[in-house]
């Protein structure tokens, strides 16, 4: 079994509500940027997990409007990912507890 390691780096610039999230997959195959620009989002809190090759990514957004934007954000990281061997081991989460936030998870198994 070969087990091929992505790494997944997410960039947050804040200038004036305006969130700049740039998600870096690095693989063998060599290093494919995505970068969107979403307006009027606020990304209080990014976490990234690496533990035993599972890679976690919870992104915390205040505005339940910009569900739809996280959401094709999530959809590209799929395809990435998915494009590098991860196939069906792309699991995500999403839900909002009090309806201010949205707490987002990603979970990968990294391994090929």
């Amino acid at each position: 079994m070969v087990i091929e390691v992505v790494v997944i780096v997410l960039v947050v610039i804040e200038v004036v509500m305006i969130v700049e999230l740039m998600v870096v997959v690095i693989g063998v195959d060599g290093v494919m940027v995505i970068e969107l620009v979403v307006i009027e989002v606020m990304v209080i809190e990014v976490v990234v997990i690496v533990e035993l090759m599972v890679v976690v990514i919870v992104l915390i957004v205040i505005e339940v409007m910009v569900i739809e934007v996280v959401i094709v954000l999530v959809i590209e990281v799929m395809e990435i990912v998915e494009a590098h061997g991860v196939d069906d081991e792309v699991n995500i989460y999403i839900y909002s507890d009090d309806g201010d936030e949205i707490n987002i998870y990603i979970v990968m198994m990294v391994m090929k």
